[in-house]
């Protein structure tokens, strides 16, 4: 099959670039990101252009171009600067050494029967009875996984294959499917049809869950969930189109592997790019987690010395943007931030915190693997409901799953509840049962509101709960093909709360009698009549 010619484009490029080491991607991917943002623009507000006629308009069939794309090109550490610094100027979470591949070696695998030994592999052949893949593909993480090198210890036999994907990489992933160019209908009988091909496919008892946006499909330990996203896409092309991180840029449609410019250069460089334009909810959580499957984070405008300290000491929630991604590179688990805030009590001689909430959480849910993770209870990714964690590990199978899910809707609807005092409305977090009675109303009995403060209750609570039949997202399946998010931000607002405010750098001057500083900020403009956090000019 030829590439398309935004393809050809690129590959091109890639092929002009100077050989060995130190060689820059950024002018190689420019015009792709460019033309992407066309394509964006035109899938939110033209789906009918003829651009669009091309299901993969912009993407690379990877086993079907050369050898170039599939080789890394690593970032060179001048060794004028001190490793530190040089590492981590403009990076977040840098590679270590043995973590960072060599100049030339592969950087994805070799062809397409080896991508699909390693996916038979890390979905334990959970998908092998799916015959039709018309309209569905898998992307995401799971198709990085697969396509990305392993080590040689891990390439020996399948059991050593199985052992790394389900304990050293990749223990808690889960299959994303996607449905793309069906009417809701279509799209329900397609949902019913992969349902059936996993119930064949695994030994095991299974049961669905719906939540606000997917429908899953879980089993037990090692069986991963089956994610379907319940938004209707127009092609491939405008799925990969409403990622957010570059480097799970890729799909599988069944036959061939698919992925775009972004997630090309990123696996070549080992490196996710922050793009303001594409922020999501769970963006910097989402880095962060690819952080830790050998992706570095590059940001061209990261100030480390102007970086403020008390960012480490507040409420992971209660931060946003770069000052979130900066406390994950330190301070990855909940338990780290607790030792470090008693850390700074004690400096203070104040009294320690109290570490019964974490010990509460590791109880909850004995051999819960996502437990486990580094940034475990943050939202990673766009489609999770807060209220609701379906855990996965030995341990967990069908009937385990549906009992929590039970238990959470009784927890939450009882008249026993004191937060549900005078309460009629119903709050489901999830559905669960087989797949026809997921897309179904597994409730029935959802009162209606009575009154204007019960309409407007029950539309804020839509956003996170779900009732009645189910709904497809079809006005804009790529929800960030304009913005990257439902509330868009700029790069100065995105930053604002990691950094000193230039305010407060000029009182603190002050205050020290620093004398040069304080020239200095004058001539680069600093307002002598400015106020500080209380009142104060200087």
């Amino acid at each position: 099959m030829s590439q398309n010619k935004e393809a050809q484009a690129f590959l091109s490029r890639v092929a002009q670039l100077p050989k060995g080491p130190g060689a820059s991607l950024d002018p190689v991917l420019q015009p792709s990101l460019d033309d992407e943002s066309d394509l964006r623009k035109l899938f939110a507000t033209d789906k009918s252009n003829a651009r669009l006629a091309d299901i993969h308009v912009g993407l690379v069939d990877v086993f079907a171009a050369p050898t170039d794309i599939r080789t890394t090109r690593a970032r060179v550490v001048k060794d004028t600067d001190t490793t530190a610094d040089a590492l981590s100027a403009k990076f977040v979470m840098p590679l270590s050494e043995p973590r960072r591949r060599k100049e030339g070696a592969p950087a994805m695998v070799d062809d397409l029967d080896t991508f699909k030994k390693y996916w038979s592999v890390f979905t334990e052949g959970a998908l092998s009875q799916l015959l039709d893949w018309n309209n569905v593909v898998a992307a995401g993480g799971s198709v990085l996984a697969c396509l990305s090198p392993l080590p040689e210890a891990a390439k020996a036999t399948k059991r050593t294959m199985r052992k790394y994907y389900h304990e050293a990489a990749y223990p808690s992933s889960d299959v994303d499917l996607f449905l793309w160019g069906l009417t809701p209908d279509e799209a329900e009988h397609k949902i019913i049809a992969i349902y059936e091909a996993v119930r064949d496919s695994v030994p095991w008892d299974v049961t669905c869950i719906r939540t606000k946006h997917t429908v899953s499909i879980h089993s037990q330990y090692p069986y991963r969930c089956i994610q379907i996203v319940l938004r209707l896409y127009k092609s491939p092309a405008e799925v990969l189109a409403g990622f957010d991180v570059d480097a799970p840029c890729c799909l599988y449609d069944g036959d061939r592997v698919w992925a775009n410019p972004r997630a090309i250069v990123a696996m070549m460089r080992q490196c996710n790019t922050v793009d303001m334009s594409r922020r999501s909810p769970s963006y910097e959580v989402r880095l962060a987690k690819y952080s830790t499957r050998d992706f570095e984070i590059y940001i061209p405008n990261l100030r480390r010395d102007d970086i403020d300290p008390t960012i480490f000491e507040r409420s992971i929630t209660r931060i946003q943007g770069l000052a979130r991604l900066l406390v994950l590179e330190n301070l990855a688990s909940p338990e780290s931030r607790f030792r470090y805030i008693n850390e700074r009590s004690t400096l203070r001689g104040r009294p320690s915190t109290n570490n019964s909430y974490y010990s509460r959480r590791g109880r909850r849910h004995q051999g819960d693997l996502k437990a486990n993770l580094a940034f475990s209870g943050l939202e990673m990714n766009d489609y999770d409901v807060v209220s609701l964690h379906i855990p996965y590990g030995p341990g967990w199978n069908a009937k385990k799953i549906e009992k929590l899910v039970f238990k959470t809707d009784l927890g939450i609807n009882t008249p026993y509840n004191p937060k549900n005092k005078g309460r009629k409305l119903h709050r489901h977090p999830a559905f669960f049962g087989n797949m026809q009675e997921c897309l179904d109303d597994c409730c029935g009995h959802c009162p209606a509101p009575r009154n204007r403060e019960e309409h407007e209750l029950q539309d804020e609570e839509d956003k996170s709960y779900i009732r009645g039949r189910v709904a497809f997202i079809v006005e804009d399946p790529g929800r960030q093909s304009m913005s990257g998010s439902f509330n868009p931000i700029d790069e100065g607002e995105w930053s604002e709360q990691a950094y000193v405010l230039s305010s407060a750098k000029f009182f603190t001057s002050i205050a020290a009698n620093d004398r040069l500083t304080v020239n200095e900020m004058v001539k680069d403009g600093a307002d002598v009549n400015s106020r500080d956090h209380v009142g104060r000019t200087p």
